[in-house]
């Protein structure tokens, strides 16, 4: 498969050879390269029920009522999602009216769960593997991991796992003195808990794509930057290690790999993007909050042309261009 940060990213390299000077592998250059040679973005052959618009609008006009008791800062939501950890995307660059296939994607997954309060305080994420103790933890318990770690079989999200993360939650709220609304969807694995100081507020079905706000754009800026580290990853060691393809280097990755990654990733949210994804989902806008500056990464760059899609977060067009070489809209999802 082809996708525009591997081709911005070898650009420089065949410049290079031909003696080009002053080239930059921007988004302009992408885009103008790929009208003049005829290529577009598809996906290579190889949850949500329909979302019902007045079901979307009476739980928005409850949201007020639901919320009016507590702080901004206590008003959180809880998602997880499959990450596929050793694919790339299932979108390539191809000659327009060409049918083609890439090979066979990595089925590998793990399940990453997020929770944010509307004011973008950030909880550790929770990751859910195969194994208890996979190898290369062997150096690493995972007790010093910075997440909170479980496993089954499949990988999943079960309402055992499930129970024993809020029940901790619910004692870190207590400690703190904080009571707290968490949102949630329906999900079987998601059980209705009696706790002491957190209440569960359960969405409608078939509606978290309009009113869940880690689906607005949160777990999507986590999983765009994760590509990023993935794909720089392969970039190194592919020019360390010539004989190795990248599918053999995405073979390598491995679990210790992959939580240092997304918890990076997740460090690098924004709170700004918090705060936008639930004003999308059309919670309580909250007062000025502090934003945080978002860690810089080496590299990142930044472009000078814009990048406009409703509802979506500036800062996620903009990677979602930057990783994809397209809009947010069209980015690969798992």
């Amino acid at each position: 498969m082809v996708t525009g940060p591997m081709m911005k990213e070898k650009a420089p390299y065949f410049a290079k050879d031909l003696d080009v000077g002053d080239f930059k592998a921007s988004n302009g250059w992408l885009q103008s390269f790929l009208w003049r040679h005829n290529i577009s973005f598809g996906v290579m052959s190889g949850e949500n029920g329909e979302v019902k618009p007045h079901v979307v609008d009476e739980w928005n006009g409850k949201l007020p009522d639901m919320c009016k008791d507590y702080d901004p800062k206590d008003i959180f939501n809880m998602d997880e999602s499959g990450l596929f950890y050793r694919s790339t995307v299932s979108k390539s660059f191809h000659v327009k009216g060409e049918t083609y296939s890439g090979g066979k994607l990595s089925k590998e997954r793990l399940t990453v769960s997020f929770c944010s309060s509307m004011t973008g305080e950030k909880e550790p994420i929770v990751v859910i593997g195969k194994s208890a103790n996979p190898r290369c933890f062997q150096k690493v318990p995972a007790s010093s991991l910075p997440v909170h770690y479980y496993h089954n079989k499949k990988a999943w999200m079960t309402g055992s796992i499930f129970e024993d993360w809020l029940k901790k939650f619910d004692r870190k709220m207590t400690r703190q003195g904080c009571r707290v609304l968490m949102f949630l969807d329906n999900a079987p694995s998601h059980p209705k808990l009696s706790l002491k100081n957190v209440t569960l507020q359960f969405l409608p079905l078939n509606t978290t794509s309009k009113s869940q706000p880690m689906d607005q754009g949160i777990i999507q800026a986590v999983k765009l930057k994760y590509r990023r580290r993935q794909l720089q990853h392969i970039f190194a060691n592919m020019t360390r290690h010539n004989l190795l393809s990248g599918s053999e280097l995405l073979k390598q990755i491995s679990v210790l790999d992959v939580i240092y990654w997304v918890n990076r990733a997740w460090d690098q949210v924004e709170t700004d993007t918090i705060v936008k994804c639930f004003a999308a989902a059309e919670f309580l806008k909250p007062g000025p909050v502090a934003l945080q500056p978002e860690q810089p990464d080496a590299d990142d760059e930044d472009d000078d042309e814009d990048y406009e899609e409703d509802d979506v977060p500036l800062q996620v067009i903009r990677l979602s261009m930057d990783l994809f070489g397209v809009g947010f809209a069209d980015a690969g999802r798992d």
